[in-house]
């Protein structure tokens, strides 16, 4: 590549970035072009204390040289000026570091970056999260370089990256994971997407407006493209999902993943997959007897007689919002899309007609030792909407198309079974994630799951919700103690009308540690499904004594295509060496 990385690394420490901020009523400087480029991290979050990246880093290329230049120059100035010796070799350079920030409209897992930057050639240097609560901070980087490569911004030009992957190949929630110093515990690269145009235009019309669009900037060909798109297959093959969602008509159950990855299980019991034509998270599923929909990220609706036929794709909705939500409740269809912390409801009488918006809610943000409950939707026993938001229960009128509100309780999670029956996990002000909940009301009133947990390490089952057999047979998991200092993980099963006592669980088989997470939508029969830490799923269906795996996610293929990339680096910079 030719360029000097430990100079470069040495440089960004004492650099002042700049912002790449955009005001859309402002218009851009006369050089700048925009830049918009989609991060997907192929896990469930980066860590205890970073769900998402903060920044994403860049240093221009192609100036380097006249800024090194300059400073010589300056220097060598003062040094004669001042009568003293000059060494060029040991002047200092800044070169020109830009940061680009995260937008939360339009997405549910993936981050979505844009921001104005002069024109030129630029690599991305790394993927950086910075946390603070007043207590503590905490921050965590990924080098990206050469796994990226170097792109081009022009100026009044729209330079669209498509999708940056961030792919963890050992498990992200261990806490000696960013300590580790060795490059194989993850991988960056790339992978092509259509150009974010559509999503430009929704957030930023004004200035979309004032670009030429008759050209397209992006990435730089190279001799890795090959290489990066083995990883690239890789990552979408086994991409992460943990949304899962009850089949009534196509089958028992689907699980919706990163990278447009839908899984499906069919009515004989069969696993199968297929790679919708984005790389959006899908987000919601819609199955009718005619039809099957799915809802994604970016407004992006697809549409298929059967989960293995053709899929269409629809834009109901601006690219600014992502669906959620899809359901359907007497005579016509609701959905729910989410952009930022604003979520809008809306009808429709088919899958292909104009969508038509009958209420919007506010997601009340976190403050200082104060927690607010999502926003949730779903069908009340009326058959028509209902949306619980925060502590307010909210429903739907369609005769009167008016909203009518009592209070219930507030929900961190919020799931709606077959039968209609609802599963919640409540907020708590103590650390966010209270009790598991049960209601067959339609959120009119809760009853509460009793379990045990740790005090600390027991995060992923604190925040699972818990399943229902087809008999009623409640489930969740709890740790047991089986000896003074020793506790293992294990389902454990009551009734719904004896759930208010302690004693009446039943202990059933043990858990794996990494695999506490229930997926309730996907339970049937006797069947039921958890989710491990880096994204497997199994099964059991005998409360745990035996177990299978449904879903596997093949980390040892993905290894093997990063070292070859690796490999592929290591000789190019042996190449560079000896030729210098």
């Amino acid at each position: 590549m030719g360029i000097g990385m430990a100079m470069l690394l040495t440089a960004c420490a004492s650099t002042s970035i700049k912002s790449t901020r955009i005001n859309d009523t402002a218009g851009l400087t006369a050089d700048h072009g925009v830049v918009a480029l989609q991060v997907v991290n192929n896990t469930d979050r980066l860590s205890k204390f970073h769900r998402n990246w903060t920044e994403v880093i860049a240093v221009r290329l192609d100036n380097q040289d006249e800024l090194k230049q300059l400073a010589i120059d300056t220097a060598k100035a003062k040094a004669s000026a001042e009568g003293k010796k000059f060494d060029p070799a040991k002047v200092d350079w800044d070169p020109d570091i830009y940061t680009l920030s995260p937008s939360a409209e339009g997405v549910v897992s993936s981050q979505l970056f844009v921001g104005s930057m002069p024109a030129g050639e630029y690599m991305i240097t790394s993927l950086y999260a910075y946390y603070s609560d007043g207590n503590m901070s905490s921050w965590v980087q990924m080098p990206v370089w050469a796994a990226g490569g170097i792109f081009n911004v022009a100026a009044r030009q729209l330079t669209s990256l498509g999708t940056v992957v961030f792919q963890p190949l050992l498990d992200v929630k261990a806490e000696s994971f960013w300590s580790n110093r060795s490059s194989a515990k993850a991988y960056v690269t790339r992978m092509e997407e259509n150009n974010l145009s559509d999503y430009m235009a929704a957030k930023y019309p004004l200035l979309t407006a004032s670009l030429d669009t008759t050209a397209l900037q992006g990435w730089q060909d190279d001799q890795y493209q090959e290489l990066r798109q083995q990883l690239a297959e890789q990552s979408q093959q086994n991409a992460w999902g943990n949304s899962s969602a009850a089949l009534q008509h196509h089958g028992k159950g689907a699980l919706m993943a990163r990278f447009g990855l839908l899984h499906w299980q069919d009515n004989s019991g069969r696993w199968s997959k297929v790679k919708l034509p984005t790389n959006a998270q899908l987000s919601a599923v819609l199955d009718t007897a005619e039809k099957i929909a799915v809802g994604a990220e970016r407004g992006q609706l697809f549409i298929a007689d059967s989960p293995a036929g053709q899929w269409a794709q629809l834009q109901p909705v601006p690219s600014s919002e992502a669906i959620v939500w899809l359901q359907q409740g007497g005579d016509r269809f609701y959905a729910m899309t989410q952009s930022s912390s604003a979520f809008t409801l809306y009808q429709f009488a088919d899958l292909t007609t104009p969508w038509q918006q009958i209420g919007e809610f506010k997601r009340k943000e976190f403050a200082f030792l104060v927690q607010y409950g999502g926003v949730f939707a779903f069908i009340n026993p009326q058959g028509n909407l209902a949306v619980l938001n925060d502590g307010q229960l909210h429903q739907y009128d369609p005769a009167a198309q008016a909203w009518s509100a009592q209070k219930s309780q507030a929900m961190v999670k919020l799931t709606q079974l077959k039968d209609g029956s609802l599963l919640g996990l409540a907020v708590s002000q103590w650390d966010g994630v209270g009790d598991q909940m049960f209601s067959t009301d339609g959120a009119q009133t809760w009853q509460s799951l009793h379990r045990s947990l740790g005090l600390f390490g027991d995060r992923a089952a604190e925040i699972s919700l818990p399943a229902k057999l087809d008999d009623g047979t409640l489930v969740t998991v709890s740790r047991v103690r089986q000896e003074q200092k020793n506790s293992k993980m294990h389902l454990v099963t009551n009734q719904s009308q004896a759930l208010n006592s302690k004693s009446s669980w039943q202990t059933q088989g043990q858990v794996r540690e990494d695999c506490t997470g229930l997926l309730p939508e996907l339970t049937h029969d006797q069947t039921l499904y958890l989710i491990c830490n880096e994204g497997d799923v199994i099964s059991t269906d005998d409360f745990g004594h035996s177990w299978q795996t449904v879903i596997d996610i093949d980390v040892p293929a993905m290894q093997r295509s990063f070292e070859q990339l690796l490999e592929a680096l290591q000789q190019q910079n042996a190449q560079e060496s000896a030729s210098q």
